[in-house]
């Protein structure tokens, strides 16, 4: 881990500083700082399980809102799938349990991996960056963006009328 990255995860105030300019709002800075400080333990960064409510409640949205792209997308496949397959039915009552219970593992999974898969990004972003540019380089990989949530919302429902074209 870079001199400057540890300096940053270090410093309350300067990892407040830096993750407002990541996140691009104020609103959640507080609640991303906790989490990185819980998962930079002992000079490591590592994983360790933390609540998001915004995944709880919007799901793959979350990721996307945050510009997790490829969770998000592959969340995306995954629930319209299993979604066509609910909808749809099944004869086997088995493979629908095993679906279901599959879905809501994933679910808790991506409630419980959201704060790290932001911070985590924070953390890459800061290593990839030269000590002169890090602020630039948060503010170009770092943000929101709610284009992407509606594009996903329009592809998620294109795609599920296909997949039930395609079954029907």
């Amino acid at each position: 881990m870079k001199e400057h990255t540890k300096q940053v995860l270090e410093n309350p105030e300067l990892l407040r500083e830096k993750l407002k300019i990541f996140l691009q709002t104020d609103y959640a800075v507080g609640s991303y700082a906790r989490a990185c400080e819980k998962f930079y333990q002992d000079g490591e960064f590592a994983y360790r399980a933390t609540w998001s409510w915004g995944a709880f409640f919007f799901g793959f949205l979350f990721y996307v809102f945050r510009c997790r792209i490829g969770i998000g997308y592959f969340t995306l496949l995954f629930s319209s799938v299993v979604g066509a397959i609910v909808v749809n039915g099944t004869n086997n009552i088995v493979a629908a349990s095993l679906i279901c219970f599959a879905y809501s593992v994933w679910s808790i999974w991506l409630w419980v991996y959201a704060k790290f898969s932001v911070c985590s990004h924070f953390v890459d972003c800061l290593e990839q960056a030269r000590e002169s540019e890090v602020d630039c380089v948060l503010e170009k990989e770092g943000g929101y963006s709610f284009l992407l949530v509606f594009l996903y919302l329009f592809l998620g429902i294109l795609f599920q009328g296909f997949y039930m074209a395609i079954i029907n």
